[in-house]
């Protein structure tokens, strides 16, 4: 291999680290495949990392950057806030979660800062993204000033408000808007750094081809950086310390300045629900199959459902995660989606199959038992039906 040669591998495998984006393992990542439509996915779990994984957008042009869906960290009730949900999309599992509670009365101060949110100065819920720990922090801070008999309209309309489908539409139609340009520059940047340059130093001799190709990639990056801090200032304008964090090594950093529109679009699907994204995003068949999943998760949670014994922190959660599913439900038949038609019972693989798990769906000969895989469900009789496949035994 020539000089030139490892010289081009290094800054593919720099640009190639560069489009990984580190989220948490509860979110759900919209991006864009091969085919040209977008498709909900998981971030890729790495070895001895529970909490975090990682996701990219397209690699090569046109770039399109990951859209992040982070899941709600908080159930809410008319009596308080817990730091715990049972959503479990991933299908490694739940994330690891505290269950600590408080109720409205025994709020005095919330804030958030460094990934946590804080209530009464005692950690309440931690590992998040500072976006959504402000978030959360804020909307718990509302409730709590509301009297008691506001409460619940309060929750319920700032749920309503995560399946707003024409807030969401705008919000992407002012993130493409913005990013215009950006996404030129971003796309031009790539195509000079692997194709332009290559071939220049392949016909020519490499002093004579730097010539050329420096000085067109101190213009891109600068044009680059240009239309990066005026796309991020116009959509995230409370983000300076972001926005000067990526700014600075983008500036010497080619690699980086290509992911560009990346860093600009984080934060964008914050505060709505996957459903919602995914009804804008996805296809019609990838969206029905999607929303199959988040109702089979929010009908079967994955068991042990919750983490505590305690009958307060219980009620909370379920209070929340109903009042979820019921938004849910509202939502797809907007939709002209059936909730009943897409969780119906599967119909047999073949003779043998008794029963299935009503979360995952597989099925096995057993005439009873429990679904291992998510968390020991217990497993429902299948209706009478034509087989299909094989069951498990």
């Amino acid at each position: 291999m020539t000089d030139n040669q490892s010289l081009l591998l290094v800054l593919v495998l720099l640009t190639l680290w560069e489009s990984g984006v580190w989220v948490r393992n509860d979110a759900i990542v919209f991006v864009l495949g091969w085919s040209g439509q977008f498709r909900p996915d998981h971030p890729a779990s790495l070895a001895g990392l529970h909490r975090v994984g990682l996701t990219h957008g397209t690699l090569v042009p046109p770039l399109e950057p990951p859209l992040v869906c982070p899941a709600w960290p908080v159930s809410l009730s008319p009596e308080g806030a817990c730091a715990y949900v049972s959503q479990a999309l991933h299908p490694e599992g739940r994330l690891p979660q505290s269950d600590v509670l408080v109720r409205w009365e025994d709020l005095r101060k919330v804030e958030a800062g460094g990934g946590e949110v804080r209530v009464n100065g005692a950690p309440f819920a931690k590992g998040l993204p500072a976006a959504i720990a402000r978030r959360a922090a804020t909307r718990m801070e509302e409730i709590a000033k509301l009297p008691p008999e506001a409460r619940e309209a309060a929750i319920r309309k700032a749920l309503a408000e995560s399946f707003d489908l024409d807030a969401l539409a705008a919000r992407l139609a002012e993130l493409r808007k913005r990013t215009f340009w950006l996404r030129a520059a971003c796309n031009t940047l790539f195509l000079h750094l692997f194709v332009v340059s290559p071939a220049l130093v392949i016909r020519w001799e490499a002093p004579f081809a730097v010539l050329v190709i420096f000085p067109v990639l101190v213009f891109l990056m600068i044009v680059t950086c240009t239309l990066f801090a005026r796309a991020h200032r116009a959509l995230h304008p409370h983000g300076r310390g972001d926005r000067l964090r990526n700014l600075l090594p983008m500036t010497v950093y080619p690699p980086m300045a290509v992911r560009a529109l990346d860093r600009v679009a984080t934060g964008v699907l914050d505060g709505f629900h996957p459903l919602a994204a995914a009804a804008l995003l996805c296809p019609q068949g990838t969206f029905e199959r999607f929303a199959r999943t988040v109702l089979l998760d929010l009908r079967h949670p994955i068991a042990p459902v919750w983490p505590s014994a305690d009958p307060a922190v219980q009620a909370v959660e379920r209070w929340w995660r109903e009042l979820v599913l019921t938004q849910a439900e509202k939502f797809l038949r907007r939709q002209k989606l059936d909730p009943e038609a897409l969780t119906a019972p599967p119909a047999p693989m073949d003779g043998k199959s008794r029963t299935y798990c009503p979360r995952c769906r597989d099925q096995y000969v057993l005439e009873r038992g429990t679904c291992k895989d998510c968390g020991g469900l217990e497993l429902v009789a299948l209706p009478a039906g034509k087989p299909t496949d094989a069951p498990k035994a």
